[in-house]
């Protein structure tokens, strides 16, 4: 078993952090577009994100090198020089689509399968270690109205015009968003959603840029 607690940083690491930094641009973060496969302790990260604060790097590790479908959540302080595990998977391939997200240095989202004509979004907050899930619902058949309905970790309820394409989140100052990127059903472009994130819920203002 690895010892996440007060463990030194290896190279690894310093290329993740690397990684990470160049990429963060909105908080969206892909491994696979370093030119190198991150590892942390010989085993491969899948994906990264540094938080707002730039304290803190998230990444989702796979320990079991027989299968990627065990996956673990490591928060990295680079103050402290020390790492946590914070949450684990058997069965990555359903609860982690896509990117880490932060919504702040306490709050982490990533996306996750939920059945048909839907898609989850768990948040995880680091410090009650509490996981909420999310929903997006859309039409079943493409003959529907072109809309989605989010019902979010709080449960408040929002109608968007258009398919969600994109989930991320975006500092701009003190202020975080949860960003929705809209499009028809043929792929055009339908402007982005944002929602104002206070610590504790989703301002239920909506806006489209």
């Amino acid at each position: 078993m690895i010892n996440y607690l007060r463990i030194p940083i290896c190279l690894s690491l310093i290329l993740l952090v690397t990684v990470t930094v160049a990429l963060q641009e909105k908080n969206r973060i892909n491994i696979s577009e370093a030119k190198e496969q991150a590892f942390y302790y010989h085993r491969p990260i899948s994906s990264s994100a540094t938080a707002p604060s730039g304290r803190l790097v998230g990444f989702f590790l796979h320990p079991n090198k027989d299968t990627t479908e065990e996956a673990s959540l490591i928060i990295f302080d680079l103050w402290r020089n020390t790492s946590q595990k914070v949450y684990n998977t058997n069965f990555a391939s359903w609860d982690v689509v896509g990117n880490l997200h932060w919504l702040d240095d306490d709050n982490i989202f990533f996306l996750r399968h939920c059945g048909t004509a839907c898609r989850g979004i768990t948040l995880l907050n680091l410090e009650s270690r509490q996981i909420t899930n999310a929903v997006l619902s859309y039409p079943p058949f493409p003959n529907q109205p072109v809309t989605t309905h989010f019902k979010d970790w709080f449960g408040q309820e929002f109608d968007f015009d258009g398919l969600v394409a994109n989930v991320y989140s975006e500092t701009k100052g003190k202020n975080t968003y949860l960003v929705f990127t809209l499009e028809d059903y043929i792929g055009n472009s339908l402007g982005d959603v944002r929602l104002f994130f206070n610590g504790t819920n989703l301002r239920n203002t909506v806006y489209k840029i």
